[in-house]
This record gives C-alpha cells, structure tokens and sequence, in this order.
C-alpha cells in the first residue's frame, strides 16, 4: 500500500504530496514520521492507494505513527481537496 503525505516544510516547492511505503498500521489523517533527503520529518497522511507512479525500488517507507489515532479528519481532508481544485 502506498501513503500520499504532504510534508511539514515551509517551502513554495515544496507544496506537493509525495509517495511512501505505508505501514500495515498506517490510516488516513495520520500524522507520520518520513524520510526526507537526510532529514526525518513530520508528514500527514492525505491518502492510501494501491500504486505509485515511481516505482517502489525508488520510494521510502513511513518510519512510523507520532501518534495512535488520524489527526486530520475525513471532512477536514474532503474540504482541503475541495479548496485545492
């Protein structure tokens, strides 16, 4: 399963999803640590899908949850999909 996560960086190109390996554990709304160049980051987790455009020998897998439970709601991701249209 594949993660889309929006990272935690103030950075005009920076303001995109990126693809990770999810974990068997790894829910919508979440908010996750990530491999980021040689930084480890904070993501949020705005999708699960079954495949990626890049290939998985090219994607980085979730290190884990900062937390038990989805932070971000259905509505509040419904709504941000909505504004970014």
């Amino acid at each position: 399963m594949i993660a889309e996560v929006i990272v935690d960086i103030v950075n005009d190109q920076v303001d995109k999803v990126f693809d990770y390996i999810a974990l068997s554990s790894t829910v919508v709304g979440q908010r996750v640590s990530v491999p980021f160049g040689k930084r480890i980051i904070e993501g949020y987790v705005l999708r699960l899908k079954e495949k990626s455009e890049l290939s998985e020998s090219l994607l980085k897998s979730i290190i884990g949850p900062k937390d038990d439970y989805p932070v971000l709601s259905y509505e509040f991701l419904e709504l941000n999909d909505k504004m970014r249209q």
